[in-house]
């Protein structure tokens, strides 16, 4: 009997060895929500995956789970099964643990209150002062619309005002991953936002990150492109 629990024992602790067993839960309540499914997404090199999904059958509140290695990037997409094609996705920095997201049918992505850690709220502040980038060069956009678009200073002015904001931008990309060297959100912003970044930027900004971000889904990333 003895040998026969120590064998139970063995397999039990055998099988939680090669268990993929998730290590995140997320908690998404929708206001509203009658029918549809939620979707955990992810993108990788091969396009974007499903990583786990939940039918609302009349709920609001759903769980999913997933296994992340690292704090990334994930996706959670609303299918409201009412024949639109226009369902939702939002963006959160998801990092392991317990991530709760609020939110509501009709303004699924605006209306959102996520709790996911510290590396969201850094990605949820880049969010808010990249927009302020986009906003400028649409204003300029604008601007280069009027019945002045014949005026020689007047287009010099414009070219001149993108050329400083887009200046700007990438200024505040590579400072922002210099002085945040222990980020995982830091390698992210450089890949996805920072293409056209100075090569050597890209080498310094590598090289300064903790070895824990060199080997994360971004930092590899970025060591890709810098092998190009």
């Amino acid at each position: 009997m003895k040998r026969l629990l120590l064998s139970l024992s063995a397999i039990a602790l055998l099988a939680s060895c090669n268990s993929t067993s998730e290590n995140t839960e997320v908690t998404i309540s929708i206001n509203g929500l009658k029918k549809g499914t939620v979707y955990l997404q992810k993108i990788t090199k091969a396009g974007l995956i499903n990583l786990d999904s939940v039918e609302s059958n009349g709920k609001e509140t759903l769980n999913l789970g997933l296994n992340l290695n690292h704090p990334e990037l994930i996706y959670a997409y609303l299918d409201k099964a009412d024949g639109s094609t226009f369902n939702d996705r939002l963006a959160f920095f998801a990092e392991p643990g317990e991530i709760q997201i609020s939110t509501s049918l009709t303004n699924f992505e605006n209306d959102a209150v996520i709790k996911a850690g510290e590396e969201h709220e850094a990605f949820k502040n880049l969010q808010e002062i990249l927009s302020r980038f986009t906003k400028k060069d649409f204003e300029l956009m604008q601007l280069a619309q009027t019945d002045r678009i014949n005026d020689d200073r007047f287009v010099d002015s414009i070219v001149k005002q993108s050329n400083s904001n887009n200046i700007k931008r990438y200024q505040f990309i590579a400072n922002y991953a210099l002085s945040n060297p222990n980020k995982y959100v830091s390698a992210y912003l450089v890949t996805s936002e920072g293409e056209e970044l100075n090569p050597k930027w890209k080498d310094s900004i590598f090289n300064n990150f903790s070895e824990a971000i060199k080997k994360s889904t971004y930092g590899q990333q970025l060591n890709s492109q810098l092998s190009q």
